[in-house]
C-alpha cells in the first residue's frame, strides 16, 4: 500500500484553514484501495514526537510565518529523519509574491538543517516548490496542480507498466489543465490554443512521431508554474512591470522542478514525461536560435496567441501583423531573433494552410497592398508560400469558402483580419477595447518621451492622441480588409456567387469607441482648443 502523507505546520488560524481546505480537497481525491492520503499537523509537536512518526512524503508550510510557531524546530525534525532529502516535497507557500531569490532563500534556510547529515548537499539539489496562496481559488488550484500531481506519481497503480505510466501521465495532464482553469480563465484557454497551435505547428517540423507528441505534452503542461504566480498578475489590465514579467518566467523553472520530481518518485513516467519534456517546459520563455527545439515551438505558439488575442492592456494584431511578426524577428532581424526560424516558418506555413481552409488564398492575401514599409517582409512571406506550393503542391483553397465557420486551429476572421476563436472563455475581439488600449499605449508613449507621467497629460493632448490611436486603427483595418479581398478573389476553389454572397461590408467603423472620445471632446471644447467635431470615428 502506498500511503502519501503530508506534514502541516501552521501557526495561525488563516493557515489552519487553508491546510483543512486542502484535506477536504484531497478527501474527495479519487484512489483505490491501494493508495491513501494522510495528513499530520506538525504545529503543536516536539521534535521527539516527530521522530516517532512514520514515513513522510511532504511538508506544507507558510513561509512567512516562521516566527508565530516552532516552525524552526519542526521543520529540522522532519527533514533530518529523511534518508534522503529527495524523498520529501517541500511546498513553501507565501502570502506574498514569491521570487526566485525568495525561493533560493527558502532552499538556503534548509540546507542549513541538513548540512551535517547530507554534507554533498546543495541548495539547489533542495526540491522547494514557492506558491502564492491568498483566497481559497488559489488553494484549490494549487491542490489540484501540484499535490494532486505529486500523489499520483508517488501513487501504484495496478496493471502493466506501459498502462499505467499512460494513465497517470493522463491523470496529471488533467488535473494541470483543470488547475490552470481554476486559477485564472485566460490562462486555461491560451493553454488549450496553444496546445493546439503546437500540435499543427509540429506537423512542419522535422519531429519523430514520438518527438511531435513530446512537444505537444510540453505544450498542455508549459504553464503549469503559473499556479505560483499571484491571481493579480495573471489578471492584471495592464502591462506587467519587469518584475512581474520576470515571476512569471521564473515559474516557468518551478513547474519544470515539479515535473521533475514526478518522474524521480515513478521512474516508469520517464518514458512519457520525458528530459525533453522538462526542458520545453523550463524554456518556453528562452527564445531565438540555440533555445530547446520543444521550447522553441511553444514560444512561437505562446506568442502567436499574445499577439492576437484582446486583453485590457492590449490591442490585438490582426492576421497581416501576426504573420510579419513572426517572419521579420525569425528571418529579418539578426541581433537576438525572437524565434527560431524553423519554428517560426512552421508556425506560417500552418496558419496559411488553416486561412486556405476559410477560404482564402495565403499568397494573394500578402500581395498588392500599399504598405510600403512591410514590402520586404511581406515578400519574404509569400516566398515561405511560393516554396511550400512547389514543394508540396497548392495550398488546398475553399474547404470552408464562406469564411463563417471555424478553421482546425479553432479561430475565423473578422471583416478586417482579427482572429474570432469558437472556444468558450477564449478572448473576444472588442473594437472599443481595441481603442482603448492602444489609446492607454499611445498616451504612455508621449508621456515617456516627455519625461512626465501620464496623468499629467492635457485634455489638448489627450485629445489629440485620441484621434492618433484612433487613426492607426482604421489604417490597419483598411490594410487588413484589402488584404481579405485581395484573397478572396482567388478564383481557383470559390465560386463567384459564394464571394458575392458573402462579401462584407466594408465600412470601417468605431462606434463603439464614443464614450471616452465624446467626454474629452467635450472637456476640450469647454476647457481648450476646440476639436473639430468629425476628429473621432464616430
Amino acid at each position: 500500500m502506498a500511503k502519501y502523507t503530508i506534514a502541516t505546520i501552521g501557526g495561525t488560524e488563516e493557515a489552519k484553514r487553508y491546510f483543512e481546505q486542502a484535506q477536504a480537497e484531497l478527501s474527495s481525491f479519487d484512489l483505490d484501495s491501494n493508495n491513501t492520503v494522510k495528513f499530520i499537523d506538525l504545529t503543536e509537536m516536539d521534535s521527539k514526537s516527530i521522530q516517532s512518526l512514520g514515513t513522510i512524503t511532504s511538508v506544507m508550510y507558510f513561509t512567512d510565518i516562521h516566527d508565530s510557531s516552532n516552525h524552526n524546530e519542526v521543520l529540522p525534525a522532519v527533514l533530518k529523519r529523511l534518508p534522503e532529502i529527495s524523498d520529501l516535497s517541500v511546498f513553501a507557500l507565501s502570502h506574498n509574491e514569491v521570487t526566485e531569490n525568495e525561493q533560493l532563500q527558502e532552499q538556503e534556510k534548509i540546507l542549513g538543517y541538513v548540512k551535517d547529515k547530507f554534507p554533498q548537499l546543495t541548495a539547489a539539489d533542495i526540491p522547494v516548490f514557492p506558491v502564492n496562496i491568498n483566497s481559497e481559488k488559489e488553494m484549490k488550484a494549487f491542490i489540484n496542480g501540484f499535490i494532486k500531481p505529486d500523489v499520483i506519481s508517488f501513487s501504484d497503480f495496478v496493471g502493466d507498466i506501459e498502462k499505467v505510466t499512460e494513465e497517470k501521465t493522463k491523470a496529471i495532464v488533467d488535473l494541470v489543465m483543470t488547475a490552470i482553469d481554476e486559477k485564472h480563465d485566460y490562462t486555461a484557454g491560451h493553454v488549450q490554443r496553444v496546445s493546439k497551435y503546437v500540435e499543427q505547428f509540429v506537423d512542419e517540423l522535422d519531429f519523430t512521431s514520438e518527438e511531435k507528441k513530446q512537444a505537444i505534452l510540453s505544450a498542455k503542461l508549459h504553464d503549469i508554474g503559473k499556479l505560483g504566480v499571484p491571481y493579480e498578475i495573471l489578471a492584471s489590465d495592464r502591462a506587467l512591470s519587469n518584475e512581474e514579467r520576470d515571476q512569471i518566467d521564473y515559474h516557468s523553472s518551478m513547474g519544470a522542478g515539479l515535473l521533475k520530481f514526478a518522474v524521480y518518485h515513478d521512474e516508469n513516467l520517464e518514458s512519457v514525461i520525458t528530459k525533453d519534456v522538462i526542458e520545453g517546459i523550463e524554456g518556453h520563455h528562452d527564445k531565438g536560435e540555440g533555445a530547446h527545439k520543444f521550447a522553441s515551438v511553444i514560444a512561437v505558439a505562446d506568442c502567436i496567441d499574445a499577439m492576437t488575442s484582446q486583453r485590457a492592456y492590449n490591442a490585438p494584431k490582426h492576421v497581416l501583423a501576426c504573420f510579419r511578426d513572426l517572419y521579420f524577428n525569425s528571418h529579418v532581424k539578426k541581433e537576438n531573433p525572437q524565434f527560431a526560424k524553423a519554428p517560426a516558418k512552421a508556425a506560417i506555413i500552418s496558419l496559411g494552410k488553416n486561412l486556405a481552409s476559410l477560404g482564402y488564398s495565403p499568397l494573394d492575401m500578402f500581395s498588392n497592398l500599399d504598405n510600403q514599409r512591410e514590402a520586404q517582409v511581406d515578400a519574404g512571406i509569400r516566398q515561405i508560400f511560393e516554396d511550400y506550393e512547389s514543394e508540396h503542391g497548392k495550398f488546398e483553397i475553399g474547404k470552408n469558402p464562406d469564411g463563417k465557420a471555424f478553421c482546425a486551429m479553432g479561430f475565423r476572421l473578422t471583416e478586417d483580419g482579427h482572429l474570432e476563436f469558437r472556444d468558450e472563455g477564449s478572448p473576444i475581439y472588442d473594437k472599443e477595447a481595441s481603442f482603448q488600449s492602444e489609446f492607454a499605449f499611445q498616451k504612455g508613449k508621449f508621456a515617456k518621451d516627455k519625461g512626465i507621467s501620464v496623468d499629467k497629460l492635457s485634455m489638448q493632448e489627450e485629445s489629440e492622441l485620441a484621434q492618433k490611436a484612433s487613426s492607426i486603427l482604421k489604417a490597419q483595418s483598411e490594410e487588413g480588409k484589402k488584404a481579405l479581398q485581395n484573397a478572396r478573389s482567388y478564383k481557383r476553389s470559390i465560386p463567384s456567387e459564394v464571394l458575392e454572397a458573402t462579401s462584407e461590408d466594408p465600412e470601417y467603423n468605431l462606434s463603439g469607441c464614443t464614450e471616452m472620445t465624446r467626454g474629452t471632446q467635450q472637456a476640450v471644447r469647454e476647457e481648450t482648443t476646440p476639436v473639430q467635431e468629425n476628429s473621432f470615428e464616430k
